[in-house]
Parts: C-alpha cells; structure tokens; sequence
C-alpha cells in the first residue's frame, strides 16, 4: 500500500483485520483520510505516521511539504504503547480518535499549538495519565473533546478554565477519571453552543455554581458520582433544552421546584443523595420525562398525584427508601389489578419500597424492590 502515492482514502472500518498498522502507510504522501475503528489491530501506532508532515525533495526537485492528512481515526482495536509524537504535529489534522485502546503515557501538553486545525478529540477508554493539555484552548475550532475513562487528574478549577477560550465547544467528556476540586464560577463563561458535559466518576467537591444556567444549549448534563453537595441551583431550570439530567450518587440537599420548567426532560436521575424536603409538583410539567429515579434520599410528604399522572414515564419509577408518608395516589390503588393507566401504562418498572410511613398498598405488602409493571392483570 506503500506504492500508492496517490491514494487520498483508506477506509477499512467495521471489519476483522489484524496485525499492526503498516509503517510504510507513510509514503502515502497524499493520504487525507486514515479510517481504521473497529478492528482487531495491534501493536504500536507507527512513528513513521509522524513523517506525513516532514520536508522532503519531490522527483522534480522541489521541496514539498507532506500536509495533508486531516483524519485519523484509529478508534476500538487493541493498540498499546504511546501516540507517536510526530503525529501530533500534522498541522492539517482535524479530526483525531484513539479511543477505546490501550494507549498509554500524557498527551502531548503543546498538542493545542501543533494541531490548531483540531475540531474533534476522541480518546475516551485508554490508560493516559497526566492532566488536561494547557494549550487545548489554543485550538480555536475544537468542537468536540472526549478524556473519558482514563486516568487524567488534576483540579477543575485550573483545567475548565483552560477551555474559556474554545468558542465553538460543543461536546466535553471527562467522565470517569481522577479529577478533583471544585466546579469554578467560571463555567459560567464556557462556550454557549456547549450542548453536553459530561463528568462523572471523578472527585469533584463543592458546589454546582448558579451560572450553570447559562448554558442554554445544554442538552446533557452528566456530574454523577462525585462528592458535589449543597442545593441543585433553581438556575438549573434555564436549561429548556435539557433532555438527560443525571447527579445521583452525591450528596445534593435540595432540589428545586424550577426542574419543572424542563420540558424537553427524557431521563432524571437524582438517587443516591441527601435531598429532604417534598417532591416538587412541577416535574408534573415534564410531559417528555421517560425515567424518574429519587431512591435512597430523604424525600417526605405524600406523592404529588400530578407525577404520578404522567403518562409519558415508561421505563422507571423508582422512588424507593425515602421518607415518603400518605396514601398512594389514586392512580395507584389500594387492591385489585395492577393499574394500567398513566405512569403505569407502558412501565417496565416501578419501586416505593423503603417509604414506611407510605399507606394502603405496595409498601406494607412485601413486593419486590422493582416491582414490573409490564404484566398488567398481576394482582398484588
């Protein structure tokens, strides 16, 4: 393959190849286009890839620089070792995805400088280590960056504050690492087309600062699992556009009645944390919300009969080991079948389990934790 030095394309994704990448990939000298995801590729990436950007002399004698690779998608195989570090200084690479191999060692800190072309960053899945490159903000036209699932550390404070200048940043992944610190105020001023943030499984403490409310774009917002506490701002209901709101396992105290402005929400996940108080009426007003989940808060008052209407919920209600006291709405019952209508009309799953002050029904009556509602003339 080496010998086609006109070829601008090598797609060979979603297949079964194996063996290492071929070093003479590199006199390829017009490659534009490098698709390799998804194969059963191993051994390192080849240094001699780095070499795409170097001088050389052309048969007619003229000096010609070899800049011309733009993609370089080499995601899901088995590669290991380290990026070779002349691949990080194609200047024309728009497009860099490594994920979900075996890669290993930081990334290189003036990556930011060398590729400043770079629009998407994908190297969720590896084992790098380090911290966030400061010169990430160098790359004006990064839209998309994905460090999830390695071993990246470092504070959030210092690293966010990195991406302020990325005015095009639409994506940011960082779930899944070793990240500590607190969420700066300055998130505030991260880019407006920021329409996912993704960190959980990392260390982060403190605060979700009230400016989260700016990001008017935002469609998913991930923080789970972290030691983030204190109230979810009010200014949280800003975000119509939000579809995925996920914070459970933190140690949140309070939840605002603005949620209920979320209209676009799909899935709610706030279990695992330390919110009191009742369960706001308004998330009646989510007539889009397919997944309900408060287990394992301190949730009192009796269920609002305006969730419990919510025919869109489909997939689970789980309102499990909390506080709640009352009787079950309506909806619910206290005998005969298992309602079909509803929040019960097309549910695979529901649990209240763990209320012990909640009367009549499903509580007292020993039912399973996920009690499935998919089996309507079940009697209980």
């Amino acid at each position: 393959m080496g010998r086609l030095f006109r070829l601008r394309t090598i797609v060979f994704s979603n297949n079964s190849f194996g063996g290492g990448i071929p070093n003479n990939l590199s006199r390829c000298s017009k490659l534009e286009w490098l698709n390799l995801v998804d194969n059963n590729l191993t051994g390192n990436i080849p240094a001699e890839l780095g070499t795409l950007s170097r001088l050389r002399t052309s048969i007619l004698g003229e000096i010609a620089r070899l800049r011309r690779l733009k993609f370089v998608l080499l995601s899901i195989n088995n590669l290991s070792g380290k990026v070779p570090s002349g691949l990080y200084n194609i200047s024309t690479i728009i497009s860099l995805s490594v994920a979900v191999n075996q890669l290993e060692g930081n990334i290189l800190p003036d990556i930011g400088s060398t590729l400043p072309n770079l629009k998407d960053l994908y190297i969720v899945g590896n084992l790098f280590t380090g911290t966030l490159p400061t010169s990430l903000s160098n790359a004006s036209e990064l839209e998309s960056i994905d460090f999830s699932e390695n071993n990246f550390s470092g504070t959030m404070p210092r690293d966010l504050g990195k991406l302020l200048g990325l005015r095009y940043l639409e994506v940011i992944q960082v779930g899944d690492n070793l990240f500590r610190g607190s969420l700066p105020d300055s998130i505030a001023n991260l880019s407006t087309y920021l329409s996912v943030i993704i960190f959980p499984i990392n260390q982060i403490h403190g605060i979700i600062p009230s400016g989260i409310g700016n990001l008017l774009n935002l469609t998913d917002l991930s923080m789970a699992t972290n030691n983030l506490a204190g109230p979810i701002p009010s200014s949280i209901g800003r975000l119509h556009k939000l579809q995925s709101l996920l914070l459970d396992q933190n140690k949140f105290t309070e939840l605002p009645s603005s949620l209920g402005n979320l209209t676009s929400l799909i899935t709610l996940n706030l279990g695992e944390n330390n919110i009191h108080g009742s369960i706001p009426p308004s998330l009646g007003n989510c007539h889009s919300l397919l997944e309900l989940v408060l287990y394992k808060n301190n949730f009192n008052g009796s269920l609002p009969t305006e969730i419990m209407s919510l025919s869109s919920i489909s997939t689970f209600l789980l309102l499990d080991h909390n506080a709640l006291s009352g009787s079950l709405p309506s909806q619910v019952g206290l005998h005969g079948e298992v309602p079909i209508q509803g929040v019960f009309q097309n549910g695979s799953a529901i649990s209240v389990v763990g209320n012990n002050d909640l009367c009549g029904g499903i509580a007292k009556l020993g039912l399973p934790l996920v009690y499935p509602l998919n089996q309507a003339t079940t009697s209980y």
